[in-house]
């Protein structure tokens, strides 16, 4: 055989072989990237997070218009259900990125802002991310809402051995009825979620987690990122989107450690200061900006934890994740529907109003060794 025939062989072989691979990671789509169609028992079950979600969900983001968009921390991702029944049958997308500090989000926002033009972005405002010290994911940097080029993203997604590998396991999942944790909306799917042997266990490990170094150990309030936060409102408001936000509705001991290591009078600033750009910020023409507020003392934030192994919580997946029920109940408050909200749960915050009633005591009665290291960490700071 001479060699111009079997480089010619070579290269059409080569070149059937990466065909039959693209088409193949097309039809199965494992990252929603394409959205053609979820057929069940087929292709259903996506792989939102596998090669980064932030990639992925840039990717949705800049090649599909949604109605209203969710941004903020992974509180928002597991918390608020792109489906729940409350937005009606609205296209929503959930783009809250896990471990997001406020310069990635205040980036996702300006992205949506230029690729799209939603009728409604609802972003979740959790206190460390206005801190320095709060950490990110790198996958940031490898996707487009860091200003990359969707070109090579979609060649890594038609093209990969990855991609080819993550078909074949989404194949495999659709057929066994293996629910993806995290669904082609972005959110995040309790029919998909591992109930933990011991919930409690789970709840104070999610504490001890905000007292190391990088949160709230090392916390440093910056009010710059507020300039961040009304920069991404404003960009959003120049297309006509209605911006609402509100703070999320972490767990009463959670917000109680926040007071333990002392950083209530940090916390207070930051919610007078909200209030504050959201009044400035509706001086301005355009859809008013709203702001709620449902931390606190009420009947949702208190719920018991399970003092027993095998016990789990209606409306919190540990200490700063709340369930998409209460989610549901967040939504509601906001938008507007018939379902019931209690009347403790969620207040708007304007220059008229006061932020709801801080719980006291809560963490020395959920845990006295969490208590005491919170108590150590306010005397070292």
């Amino acid at each position: 055989m001479t060699a111009p025939r079997f480089l010619k062989i070579f290269f059409t072989t080569m070149g059937l072989g990466l065909m039959a691979v693209a088409t193949l990671n097309w039809a199965v789509d494992p990252y929603a990237s394409f959205r053609w169609n979820d057929i069940k028992g087929f292709n259903d079950q996506k792989k939102l997070k596998r090669g980064g979600g932030r990639v992925n969900k840039s990717v949705i983001l800049g090649s599909f218009a949604f109605d209203t968009v969710f941004l903020g921390t992974s509180a928002t991702e597991t918390g608020l259900n792109p489906d729940s029944p409350v937005l009606n049958g609205t296209k929503t997308f959930n783009a809250g990125l896990p471990f997001a500090d406020m310069t990635q989000i205040h980036g996702v926002a300006s992205y949506v802002a230029a690729h799209q033009n939603p009728r409604r972005v609802i972003i979740g405002l959790d206190f460390v991310l206005f801190s320095d010290h709060w950490g990110a994911k790198a996958d940031y940097a490898d996707s487009a809402f860091s200003g990359r080029s969707l070109l090579p993203i979609y060649a890594q997604r038609l093209l990969s051995g990855q991609a080819l590998a993550d078909s074949a396991s989404v194949v495999a999942a659709s057929v066994r009825g293996k629910r993806s944790p995290f669904g082609k909306q972005g959110g995040y799917d309790p029919a998909a979620a591992k109930v933990p042997d011991d919930f409690r266990k789970q709840f104070a490990a999610s504490l001890d987690s905000y007292l190391a170094a990088h949160a709230y150990g090392g916390y440093h309030y910056a009010p710059r990122h507020l300039a961040l936060l009304g920069d991404a409102i404003t960009r959003l408001r120049a297309n006509g989107t209605e911006v609402l936000l509100f703070i999320t509705p972490v767990h009463a001991v959670h917000l109680d450690m926040v007071e333990a290591v002392g950083l209530a009078p940090q916390y207070e600033a930051w919610t007078h200061e909200l209030t504050t750009l959201v009044a400035a910020l509706n001086q301005q023409p355009g859809a008013p900006v709203r702001l709620w507020d449902f931390a606190g003392f009420n009947s949702v934030t208190t719920e018991a934890v399970p003092e027993q192994p095998g016990g789990r919580m209606h409306g919190y997946w540990d200490a700063l994740h709340y369930s998409a029920t209460t989610g549901d109940l967040v939504l509601c408050r906001m938008l507007g529907c018939t379902a019931p909200v209690p009347d403790d749960f969620g207040v708007e915050l304007t220059t008229q109003t006061q932020p709801p009633h801080r719980v006291s005591g809560a963490l020395a009665a959920f845990s006295g060794a969490l208590a005491d290291k919170a108590k150590a960490l306010r005397v070292n700071r």
